[in-house]
């Protein structure tokens, strides 16, 4: 197994492609898939590589509990050729996109479309809030105005768009 970043065929080890191959005939036998292994043995670039090779009709859930890793599967999935063709969302917390810089952001934030456009009938009410929230001092305020934003994005999951792949962290 292979995927395309830029144009360009990436070869994987023996190792990752059978990881792969297995993911994506799992649907099949199984509802869950666990990549597990130790630090620097391509557990990201793996993960990048099960999203976007994946075909089934059934959604995609990739979750961690710390956010660097999922971060890392989101930047790697965003680097190959085919996630330009998906409909992925990444789960991020009001108050940690807010504290990063834009650059840094996810290409896939709950705020941003695949095609890296806002969603448009949200697009007013979340701008209105992210600036809400930067220039707020008062704690209380920001509370309010984060749930407001968490209860915006819920309403993003809720439309009539087939995900193909969610990202999240949990605790």
């Amino acid at each position: 197994r292979s995927c395309r970043k830029g144009g360009v065929e990436v070869e994987m080890n023996p190792q990752k492609s059978e990881a792969v191959a297995r993911y994506v005939s799992s649907e099949r036998c199984c509802p869950a898939f666990v990549v597990e292994s130790p630090p620097g043995s391509g557990k990201t670039t793996t993960a990048a590589a099960m999203a976007a090779s994946y075909q089934g009709a059934s959604l995609q859930l990739f979750l961690s509990t710390a956010n660097v890793p999922v971060d890392n599967m989101v930047a790697a999935l965003a680097s190959l050729d085919r996630s330009k063709q998906m409909r992925i969302v990444h789960l991020v917390a009001a108050s940690r996109d807010v504290s990063l810089d834009k650059d840094k952001r996810s290409p896939f934030s709950c705020m941003i479309t695949p095609e890296g456009d806002f969603i448009d009938r949200h697009h007013f009410a979340l701008q209105q809030l992210q600036g809400g929230l930067e220039a707020e001092t008062d704690r209380k305020a920001k509370r309010k105005i984060k749930n407001k934003m968490v209860r915006t994005r819920a309403k993003i999951l809720k439309e009539p768009i087939q995900y193909d792949a969610i990202f999240g962290t949990v605790d």
